[in-house]
């Protein structure tokens, strides 16, 4: 894991460029650049938020790089024009654009489903307002206990 550091104010990664917590993270051995993310890219796999896209100005990623998209679609008009824009910088640096999402939420077919093919010998449901349903799906269903500390 490898931490990024960006250009901030000088743009010359001067430690007052950063917040005082910042600071530690700047020398360690792990903290890279942009240059370097650039120098090294065959071998970095990059996490940039819409936020950061930015960061391609500085990491300069080579033609035919490869962007993985993993958001849900817009659903509102400020989104489509996020969107618009973020794909006019895909464009501009000719990156190879594949977009996959799991908003994490299952239908109760989908659940079903899994349980079949997972098979499981014990199930404890986790993350539900309805645990007790998940006993109309499989034989040997544990609820999960709150204890209190």
């Amino acid at each position: 894991m490898l931490i990024y550091v960006d250009r901030r104010k000088t743009g010359r990664f001067e430690e007052s460029d950063y917040d005082p917590w910042e600071r530690e993270f700047l020398h360690m051995h792990n903290a890279v650049t942009p240059d370097w993310v650039h120098e090294n890219q065959e071998k970095v796999v990059a996490c940039f938020t819409f936020f950061d896209i930015n960061e391609l100005i500085d990491s300069n990623p080579n033609t035919g790089s490869i962007y993985v998209h993993s958001a849900s679609e817009p659903h509102n008009e400020e989104q489509i024009i996020d969107r618009k824009r973020l794909n006019n910088w895909i464009d501009f640096f000719r990156l190879e654009k594949h977009h996959f999402h799991a908003s994490g939420h299952a239908s109760g077919t989908e659940i079903r489903r899994i349980i079949e093919a997972i098979n499981p010998k014990e199930l404890i449901p986790i993350r539900t307002e309805q645990p007790e349903l998940f006993e109309r799906m499989h034989d040997n269903v544990k609820m999960p206990v709150l204890e209190e500390f």
